[in-house]
């Protein structure tokens, strides 16, 4: 959830909830709910739209070709996680868990536990978000390029990935959507 990944320690959070102040307070996680339950299921879509939107008004490639860049980062959860072993028996063994969120492993970071965000991004003098997913952590970023190559479509570029997104299922579904 937005909030527990604004309760860690990192550098990036840190910044982001300094900048959700109000009137210099936070506001409250029921406050927070309320807002974010206002929000559509179609935000990524949303955040994409105004990327393609902003890229043809600044002009972003007006000086090269037209590229973007497909990956994922983690967002882990704030909270404590939740273990197979609890999981399977349906058991909350702490209010913090995020029980929605998911396991990944990645090679170099190894395992954690949380969502991915997936983005496609302007290639150029500014890196504009054109295409977003998030997802639970366990979602294979091969599943998501081809929902994030749907959004670019009205764009004219050439996608460059990470090794992750050119398995041989992952490119066939890649030429299929266009």
């Amino acid at each position: 959830s937005l909030l527990a990944f604004l309760e860690q320690e990192d550098f990036v959070a840190q910044q982001l909830k300094v900048l959700l102040h109000e009137d210099g307070k936070f506001p409250s996680r029921r406050t927070w709910e309320r807002r974010l339950v206002q929000l559509p299921d179609t935000l990524p879509s949303l955040i994409g739209y105004l990327g393609r939107h902003l890229v043809a008004v600044v002009r972003a490639w007006a000086d090269g070709g037209y590229a973007a860049a497909l990956d994922s980062t983690k967002l882990s959860t704030a909270g404590g996680v939740w273990h197979k072993k609890h999981r399977e028996k349906g058991e909350i063994p702490h209010t913090s868990i995020d029980t929605q969120a998911g396991w990944s492993k990645s090679g170099w970071q190894g395992w954690w536990y949380g969502w991915k965000l997936h983005l496609g991004v302007s290639v150029g003098w500014l890196w504009i978000p054109l295409a977003a997913e998030l997802t639970v952590a366990n979602r294979a970023d091969n599943e998501v390029a081809p929902l994030l190559l749907k959004q670019l479509r009205m764009c004219p570029v050439l996608c460059v990935n990470d090794q992750v997104n050119q398995s041989a299922a992952s490119l066939q579904r890649l030429s299929q959507t266009g």
